[in-house]
């Protein structure tokens, strides 16, 4: 009796496991979901708590093309594969009345670890970035494939036939074609609704007027610029070079600049690194002082918006302080005239002073996009709520 009831207990085991390992899944995908609409609804001051750095960032995957599939945001499909898999087991655990119930486990563990071999080789070649919350759903998909193939009862030979004997008693029955295809049209419309209601979301917030908010005091308008020489509008970015979404903003300046004439984009710096803002106690973005400095020393050498461009280009890779060596040989500067520079006081004071600028105006993330030194923009910096904030301004004055 007793071996009985402990054979009973090691068979609960496995999917009792797989049931807490599938609801972990689903509230983690669920933050993801979280994080992914806050970074793309342009909430320029989002940051999740695992936006540790340029190369540990959930917010700038979340940013990125390959955060959706058919439209839909990738922590939606992960959801619905936790859910799938948390019905197989609460199943397993009470009736059994899924036919070869371990069969579709190994089955869906498997396109679950295939997917995520996929997207660990695009953070690794092409995002070159890294999510915490996103490994952490790696690591479940793993414990998950290794246990649905430890339940696995039948030989591997046998699945197809498994598979095509079970679509033949799934359609023996007319209702049961009826449900599958309820299920699915369900399905195709949720996920068109899903894209369609996104697509909708980012309009609104097009369609809505700008936001300013009236700075305590006016932002001097002095500093490397780029754009037009009597302006009618002249933007200040607040912006660090460890900063995703600062890189995004300056590209988005540059296009506005370069295709309205009437526009002048003034560049202050603000790293959010404890080397030099007085604020922040603990590494953070721990080059970005560095960079700062780097970029106005090149400036010295005429080479200001040069190392500029390429240092936002390479800001993945300032987490390695010799970085700034292939800067250096890229934009052909004297190296003696650099390291001097870089040794002068004066040009950590400049940054200081931005910095400092921008603490008297409450400002402590970035980027920050003010107008004409005087109106913070709220409603975000994406192109279109830029360009849609620029046109507002332009008819306001």
């Amino acid at each position: 009796m007793t071996s009985s009831m402990n054979s009973i207990k090691s068979k609960k085991i496995l999917p009792i496991t797989l049931l807490l390992l599938s609801l972990l899944g689903i509230f983690i995908a669920a933050y993801l979901t979280y994080i992914h609409y806050m970074v793309t609804g342009g909430d320029a001051n989002f940051a999740s708590f695992c936006n540790v750095n340029a190369k540990v960032n959930c917010d700038a995957v979340a940013a990125s093309a390959w955060s959706t599939l058919f439209g839909v945001p990738v922590s939606i499909w992960g959801m619905l594969f936790y859910v799938f898999f948390w019905g197989l087991n609460a199943d397993r655990l009470a009736k059994n009345i899924i036919r070869n119930n371990t069969v579709y486990q190994l089955l869906l563990a498997t396109a679950g670890i295939g997917f995520t071999a996929f997207l660990i080789a695009i953070s690794k070649i092409i995002l070159d970035t890294w999510c915490l919350l996103c490994a952490a759903l790696w690591i479940i998909n793993l414990f998950i494939f290794i246990l649905a193939f430890k339940s696995n009862t039948h030989p591997f030979k046998s699945y197809p036939k498994i598979l095509w004997q079970d679509l033949l008693w799934f359609f023996k029955k007319w209702y049961r074609l009826v449900l599958i295809l309820l299920v699915l049209s369900t399905f195709v419309a949720t996920l068109f609704y899903t894209a369609h209601h996104e697509r909708q979301i980012k309009q609104t917030q097009l369609d809505q007027p700008p936001i300013f908010n009236e700075l305590i005091s006016p932002i001097s308008l002095t500093g490397p610029a780029h754009g037009a020489d009597s302006p009618r509008l002249t933007i200040v970015e607040f912006s660090d070079f460890q900063c995703p979404h600062c890189k995004k903003l300056h590209d988005v300046l540059s296009k506005i600049t370069r295709e309205n004439k009437k526009i002048r984009v003034i560049h202050k710096d603000f790293p959010l690194d404890h080397h030099c803002h007085p604020l922040i106690t603990k590494p953070f973005h721990q080059n970005a002082c560095q960079a700062s400095v780097f970029v106005r020393c090149a400036g010295q050498q005429g080479k200001y918006w040069e190392a500029f461009d390429q240092t936002f280009e390479l800001s993945r890779e300032l987490e390695d302080a010799t970085t700034f060596d292939t800067l250096t040989s890229l934009l052909e500067l004297n190296k003696d005239q650099l390291t001097a520079c870089m040794s002068d006081p004066k040009i950590t004071e400049g940054i200081k002073q931005d910095l400092q600028e921008g603490i008297d105006n409450g400002i402590d993330a970035t980027p920050v996009v003010i107008f004409n030194g005087t109106d913070q923009l709220l409603s975000g910096w994406s192109e279109g709520k830029l360009e849609k904030a620029i046109q507002f301004w332009m008819k306001k004055k």
